[in-house]
This record gives C-alpha cells, structure tokens and sequence, in this order.
C-alpha cells in the first residue's frame, strides 16, 4: 500500500508538471518582484464640488513647489485659496493665512535660497502690498519687510539669488537691495559698480562672475578682472545660463523680445587674446533655424532647413561655428507628409537623445547622428511617440496603429508583446516614479508597474485606474513619496510600501475586504462594430414606435428590435452629429438639437441654422434654442402632431449681447409659461435694469411685476428651482425666495443664505427633499424649510433615488451614500464607512424591475439592495452610457473597445 502510495503521488505531480509546464494552455510565472508591493488609496475629501465646476483638474492645475515643504501644495483659483494633501492623504484647506494672501496676489509660490532653509516671496498688491515675505524652514515664522525705511509706493523684481556670495536680492527703481534677517540694505557693491537701472543679476561661476543687466546700458561682468562692459542686448529678458561642452569661459543665454514674441540665443565668451568678454548673436534676424539646447551633452544643435532644395541639414555650436553634425547624409522630399514633432526626447542612461523629422526619428549621441532602423509601417504613424523611461533604463515607441516597441542603443526596433488593445496604445500614460525607482504605465487595463525586463505587474486597486479615466499625472508627495493621480472621479495616489508602510495600502484591503465583488454579464450586440455606426455611441434611447431602442452614432441614427437586431438606419448628410435627447409629451426625439425623429423613424430637420443649446419646456411641448451661453432665444419651436411649428419669442431677439443678456429662470407650468429674467435699456437712466418676463406658448413675452419684490431691478441670476407639485419655484437673490402659485415674491424661512440647491426630489406626498451644498434640507407643505435630522452631512448632496415601495430613499454625494426615512426624516449613512467604500457619488439609477440602485462613486461602480447590501463591478469600468429600460426590463451601456461591438446589453448577477 505504502509503495503504491509513492506512485500515484508521483503520478500526480508529474500530471501537474506536464499541465502547467509544458505549456499546454498553462504556464508557471516567476513571481514579479513588485507584486503586491504597491497599491493604489483615494484622497479623502479628494473629489470636486460645484465650486470646481465638477472637474479635478481645476483643482490641481497649479502646484506650488515650495521645495521642503513636508505637503503637496495647490493653488486652485476658483476657491480663490490654497489646499493641501497632507501626511495623512486629505484634501484640505493650508491652514496658512499668510502664504494664502500672497497666493492670492501673486500666483507665485516663494522661492528659496540654494544654500540655506530660508524661502522668499515677494508681493505687489494688496493688503501687504510692496513687501519682501520671508519664511524659515517649512514656511514657519514669517518675517514681513514692509516698505521699511523705503519709499512708499516702491516696487520690487526678483529675487535673484548669488550663491557665491550667499546674497539674495531684491530690485526696486534700479537699486538692488539685499534681503537681510528683518530688513533691506542696499546693496554694498551697488556704489562700487556705479551701474546705473540695474533690472537684473545673475551669478555665473563659468565666467568666473557676476552678470549684471541695466535697463538701456547692456550687460556687464565684475569679477576678480573688475568691471567689463560687454554690450547691449535688445532682448528685453534674459536669463537661462547654459554651459556649452568644449568651450572656456563660456556661457550660452537664451533671451526673449516680448515686443516681437520670439526668442534668441546669444554667446559670452572670453576672447583668448584680448582677455576680454565678447557678446556674439548664435541666432540671426529673420532666422528660419531652429535651435535646441541638449542639456546632457550641453550643446546647442540647430535644424538647418534649405527649403528651395528640398535638404536639410543638423549642426552643433562649436567654438569654431556650427558644424555639420556626421552619420545623416542629406535626404530628398519625405516619401509621405508627417507632422514634424519638433524637441529632442532625452535618454542620458543610454547617452542618446532621440528626435523626429520628415524622414523618421534618428539617435543623437552627442557626435554623430543614427537612423532608427523601424519599419515603413510604423513610419508612416502620424501619432507616433517616442517614450524614454528612465527608471527602467529603456526607450520605448508608440503608435497607434501597430502597437508598441522597444528602441536599442543602435537604432534597432523591436516589438514588444504586452496585452493591450493596440487601437489604445496611443492612449497610454508613461509616468516616472524616481522616489520607488519604477516607472507606472497607464493603459485602459489599468495601471502597471514596469520592471527592467519591459514585464508589467498590476498595482493592486489599479484596475479601476484605466485611461481615460485617469486624466494627468499631479506630481509626487514630497514626504509620503505617493504619485498623485487626477482622475474623471477625484485625487488618488500610489502608495509604494517600502517609502510609507503597509498602513494606508492594509486600509483599503480592509474595506475593500467588507463587500464583495460581482461582474455583469455584458453581451455584444451584433451590428454595433466600428466600420458600421463609427467610432463611438452618443446616447441610447426607446425607439420612437416603442419597439426596441435607438443609437445615436458618429454615422447616425440606428434602431435595433427587441432582439437585438439592426432594423433601421438613418442619417443626414448636413448633420454633424447624432445626439439624442427625449421629450417628455410624446415618443419622439430630437437629434443634434435641429431634427427630430417620429414613429415613421424618419429623421426630419426643423432648425436649419448651427445647433444650439436646447431648453425643453413640457407644459408648453416646446423647445427653446438658446446660444451656447444662454443669454440669446434664437427661435422657439412647438411640436404638434404634424410637426415642428416656428414662432419668433418676442422682445428677446433684438439687441446684442450682453445689453440684452436673458436668463431663463424656470418653467411655470400651471401658467403654460416660461419665467426669464431680462436685461432692458432705460434711456433715463445710466445703468440698466432687469425686468422678469413671461413667455407664452406663442413665444409672446410679457413683462410681470411680482407682488412683495420691491426692488426697480430684477437681481435674480441663478436658475430657480420648480417645485412642480407644490407650484412654486425657489430663486436665490440675496437670501432664499419662492414664487409662489399666483406669481407673487415671498422669503423662504429656513434654507440659510451660503447654501446652494443642487437637486431635488419629490416623493409624491408631503414635503420635497433638497440636495444642497451643505445636505439635506425638506422643504415642507408650508413652505417652510428644515434640515433633515440624524447624520446629516456638511457637504454636496448631488443625487436622489427612491422605489416604488415608498421606502427608504438614498442620498449621494461628497460624503457617500445615505438614506433617509421618510416617516421619521431622519438621514444615516448607509453601512459603516461608506465614504471609504464608494467615495464621492456623482449618480444613483433606480433599476426597479430586479429592486436594486446602480450607485457611480468614486471609488468605483456598485450596486445595493433594498436590504442596503453593497457590492462591486469588477468588470464595468469601461461601460459608457449605461442606460435603463423599466418597460422592457433591459439595460444597454457602450464598450469602445477595437475588437468588440461598441454597443452591449447588461445583466446583472452573472457570479463573482
């Protein structure tokens, strides 16, 4: 028995070795070394609000770089302040009221001194305006310099730092004066100098001195040799001091003409026999060169076009002139026209820097210049990238067309076989990570770690980071080390475990752990692929005739039945798009705001002019076309039965923008009207006033008075909100209002002043619930406003969504996800950390027929219960447009993948 024994375990191994190692469909893997060593946390309070127009980006576009300060700083204008993500990954506000006053004069962060701890701001306007800020080591104890000892009115340039002196100096009125402990002195070498307007200084230890520029005189030098006059300058800046290899005594200087926008390249150099400095220009008037300064061989190389001979030509800046560059004989015209990606893409750990022109892409080694040997095929890619990589010490190429390749020190090209949609190669996002020493590669897959092998591993949690929703790189934190992701949903960093501890990354892994993780069955719809409706899906709608649905395409309008199947196509050849939008009177739909399509699915146009925005008004089963700022009707249109009938509004489409700027307010439905509010000209009067108008079915504007608004103008500027069962609607004017049934101004008692609404929604019975910047709020039958008890948050309440119960209702916002007991008008949140568990949501969609709510947050897609059970798609990041059909219990969402119907039919509970 024993002997056998020994047999079949030997058999079973050997089954197994054969199975997994011989490649029959299984292979073993070495484990990655950088498995599981990162992962991928959100930035709590990361996500942005009405305030920022709903878009990251304009919540990290400007980055202070304030060298040693231990947080990532931002300045975003729209708050008019600075944030932080602090030691702890929050999004704050910089508790630092000082730099926050200078930020908001100068949008310039203080700059620090190279031999010391001490950083320099320096502000013009203001409350502290004119003075010279000084802050320690962190931007602790600030010192202000404020006019002290100087002319009131005296303003200040720089600073400039002199690192061999250890001075730092500011410029006011020609003087420089130095930036002492707690005061300015004027600078001791000034009176030496006897220099007069000095507007800049420059500290050049290749010239073994001072550069010092004066405003009409040129430039100067004062070294150890004394005072050297070396000529005037036209350029009204300069600066940028570059050394150039196998010079002596020599400097390269870029400078910039405002007045002709455009810059030059100038050289100093010491002449060998006459010991003294000579200004020679390296760039010449109506010069058709380019010129490009290559820091890791500190060279100048210029692009030398003979445009008449159809050749060209590159040279470098020797101390004998610009020389022809060897190894890239001349070439004719290109075969093909490519755009001409002009830089040079560095690659020091390979001593190459890599370019383009119209021929191909070449390798520069600082001698002689090599051509790519790549195929004609990837040549010819318009959208071609050369990516260096400089932690993985690689060059690597990309198209869009064939995929992506490695680039050799010898010019050879070799592809590289990574699963990716090649159709999103052009897609990916390379981001350098020199604290972890790896290099980050986004793709619609996700986010990977690239090692030295060119072998990706997935960042744990990076699967939902996939491109395009991840929209820039922000930087890196200065002392957690984290790369800092903007994405479509909010602030994410990448946590590397050997800089900041398995901390942060066990958190996640903990909450991630308290719900479970299910996929959607998505099922390809047939007639959807690419060469048929285009390259991408714009809306998907009920088909007019109530069988099947609609698309809304690049190549137009398709109806698909109830099976799938394609039964119709229309499109117009004076139409640029084809997007989709319902009315709520009938079955029809309006297609790129100027047709409409009917039950016959025939596409026909009723606006022939450019599309404009549309405003729907249901009661009046209208559509009013308004500019794209909404401050002009262009035409009204009423549906009828036969078609689409213009009227001309009246009173609204003369005089220009912005005398005749219109606001429309809201619908009055029980009026059949439309409330706007419109800028009228008064000759008697030197401003001009707002009156509020009603708009009739035939586009008849009527001026109103509202009884109790006392006020001669109407300062009503926000859009109301229509309570529509309660026939009123809440405007904002200084303090909360309501128009009330018979179109009189009565105060809303309850809803304080800083408060916004962002949504509503009406139960059906009893009051209506606000969805507020600052959470929820009811407001009752007598119109009178409360806040919701329980724990109601302080922030964004951006969505609503109940059942046909009449249950629960759930809540979303910047705070997560929450319901409210309608009997006892209580809110809770929905489980126990549920802003760690979906962050921010944007969006709740009821899906009624299978009793549960689709909820988009920012930490992913979910779906709940009625019994509150959260779970997650694994596999719906890449759905689009997802739309829901109660009446044929279907749910439909596009998929742009190259190799995959663009359109796909969803089903839920397919197993985890």
């Amino acid at each position: 028995m024993k002997r056998n024994s020994i047999h079949q375990r030997f058999l079973f191994f050997f089954i197994v070795f054969i199975l997994f190692g011989s490649g029959l469909g299984i292979s073993l893997t070495k484990a990655s070394p950088f498995e599981n060593r990162f992962c991928v946390v959100p930035i709590k309070n990361g996500t942005p609000t009405i305030t920022d127009d709903y878009r990251t980006s304009t919540m990290t576009s400007t980055k202070l770089d304030i060298e040693h300060h231990p947080t990532a700083l931002f300045s975003v204008i729209r708050r008019d302040s600075i944030w932080e993500i602090n030691k702890s990954r929050e999004w704050v506000l910089f508790d630092h009221e000082l730099l926050q006053e200078i930020e908001r004069e100068t949008r310039r962060e203080p700059l620090r001194e190279p031999w010391g701890d001490r950083s320099i701001s320096i502000v013009r306007q203001g409350l502290i305006s004119n003075s010279i800020i000084i802050f320690q080591q962190n931007l602790n104890n600030p010192i202000i310099i404020n006019k002290t000892g100087l002319d009131r009115d005296r303003q200040f340039s720089g600073p400039f730092f002199l690192p061999s002196r250890k001075e730092s100096l500011v410029i006011s009125d020609g003087i420089p004066f130095v930036v002492g402990d707690t005061s300015l002195e004027k600078w001791p070498l000034y009176d030496v100098l006897a220099i007069p307007r000095i507007d800049h200084v420059y500290d050049e230890p290749a010239l073994g001195g001072l550069v010092i520029s004066s405003e009409g005189r040129g430039l100067f030098l004062y070294s150890q040799k004394g005072m050297e006059e070396l000529g005037y300058i036209q350029d009204e800046r300069i600066g940028d001091f570059k050394k150039l290899s196998g010079f002596q005594n020599a400097v390269a200087f870029k400078g910039s003409n405002n007045f002709y926008a455009k810059h030059s390249w100038s050289l100093l150099k010491r002449d060998n026999v006459t010991d003294r400095i000579v200004v020679s220009d390296i760039t010449q008037d109506n010069d058709n060169k380019m010129y490009f300064y290559l820091d890791q061989f500190q060279q100048i190389v210029r692009y030398n076009p003979d445009l008449k001979e159809y050749k060209y030509k590159w040279q470098r800046l020797t101390p004998d002139g610009f020389e022809n560059i060897s190894g890239l004989k001349f070439l004719g015209p290109p075969a093909q026209e490519r755009p001409l990606n002009r830089g040079f893409k560095s690659a020091p750990y390979m001593n190459m820097a890599i370019f383009e022109d119209e021929n191909g892409f070449f390798i520069y080694d600082g001698e002689q210049i090599t051509e790519a040997k790549a195929p004609e095929e990837l040549l010819s890619d318009r959208y071609l990238r050369v990516v260096p990589m400089p932690e993985t010490e690689k060059v690597l190429v990309v198209s869009a067309k064939t995929g992506l390749f490695q680039l050799a020190r010898d010019g050879s090209v070799s592809e590289i076989d990574w699963d990716f949609d090649i159709d999103g190669a052009y897609d990916l996002k390379f981001i350098n990570w020199p604290v972890a020493g790896v290099d980050l590669i986004l793709s619609k897959e996700g986010l990977y770690v690239l090692d030295q092998n060119l072998e990706l591993s997935p960042v744990v949690g990076g699967n939902y980071m996939g491109r395009p929703n991840v929209q820039s790189f922000v930087g890196s934190h200065p002392v957690l080390g984290d790369v800092i992701l903007s994405t479509s949903k909010g602030l994410f960093a990448v946590v590397d475990k050997e800089i900041d501890g398995t901390a942060a990354c066990d958190r996640r892994e903990k909450i991630r752990k308290k719900i479970k993780d299910v996929k959607v069955c998505l099922l390809p719809v047939k007639g959807t692929d690419r060469e048929v409706i285009g390259s991408y899906i714009s809306s998907i709608k009920t088909a007019p005739d109530g069988k099947g649905i609609v698309l809304g395409t690049e190549k137009g309008v398709f109806q698909f039945d109830e099976d799938n199947s394609l039964v119709g196509q229309q499109s117009n050849p004076e139409m640029l798009s084809y997007s989709l939008r319902s009315v709520p009177w009938s079955s029809d739909l309006i297609v790129d705001d100027k047709a409409f399509l009917g039950r016959d699915m025939e596409l026909k146009p009723f606006h022939d002019g450019p599309a404009y925005y549309p405003y729907i008004i249901p009661s009046m089963k209208s559509v009013l076309l308004k500019d794209n700022y909404g401050s002009k009707a262009h035409a009204l249109y009423k549906f009828t039965e036969l078609g689409a009938e213009k009227t001309k509004p009246g009173l609204l489409d003369f005089f220009s923008w912005p005398l005749e700027r219109t606001n429309i307010i809201a619908r009055i439905p029980w009026k059949k009207s439309l409330l706007v509010n419109k800028t009228t000209r008064h000759n008697t009067l030197s401003a001009n006033l707002r009156t509020p108008f009603l708009m009739n079915e035939s586009g008849e504007m009527t001026p109103i008075k509202l009884n109790g608004y006392n006020s001669r103008s109407f300062e009503v500027y926000r859009k109301g909100w229509l309570i529509e069962r309660m026939k009123t609607v809440l405007v904002f004017s200084d303090g909360w209002f309501r128009i009330t049934e018979d179109l009189s101004w009565e105060a809303v008692e309850g809803l304080p002043d800083d408060v916004r609404i962002l949504t509503t929604y009406d139960p059906g019975k009893g009051g209506v619930f606000l969805g507020t910047t600052k959470g929820v709020y009811l407001l009752n039958p007598d119109y009178r406003v409360s806040r919701l008890k329980g724990q109601n948050p302080e922030t964004e309440i951006k969505d609503f969504s109940g059942n046909e119960r009449g249950g629960e209702i759930l809540a979303g916002g910047f705070s997560g996800l929450f319901y409210i007991d309608p009997t006892t008008l209580s809110i809770e949140p929905v489980v126990e950390d549920i802003y760690e568990i979906v962050g921010d949501v944007s969006q709740i969609q009821n899906v009624s027929f299978v009793g549960k709510a689709f909820v988009t947050g920012s930490n992913g897609d979910f779906v709940i219960d009625r019994n509150f059970g959260i779970s997650r798609f694994s596999n719906f990041k890449d759905v689009k447009h997802m739309t829901i059909f109660p009446k044929t219990q279907k749910i439909y969402g596009a998929i742009n993948r190259s190799h995959l119907p663009l359109l796909h039919e969803i089903q839920l509970d397919c197993g985890s």
